[in-house]
């Protein structure tokens, strides 16, 4: 992840023609991206549990008429 940095800053400078004075450290980018991971997780479950047509698999537990794995 030691690169991850370096392409935030390219990302800056080609998208929004700015430099960046600092950039999150490795850690703090693993930090983010696990955090990232659990968000998007939640997001996708609640568009599922939102949807009426939406089957995850054939055997799997229902909640509300809706399944579930």
């Amino acid at each position: 992840m030691g690169n991850v940095s370096d392409v935030i800053e390219g990302v800056a400078r080609s998208l929004c023609d700015s430099e960046l004075s600092h950039t999150p450290c490795t850690s703090t980018i693993g930090n983010m991206i696990s955090e990232m991971k659990v968000v998007s997780s939640v997001q996708a479950i609640e568009a599922i549990l939102n949807s009426e047509r939406v089957n995850l698999a054939w055997d799997a537990t229902s909640l509300n008429g809706k399944h579930i794995i």
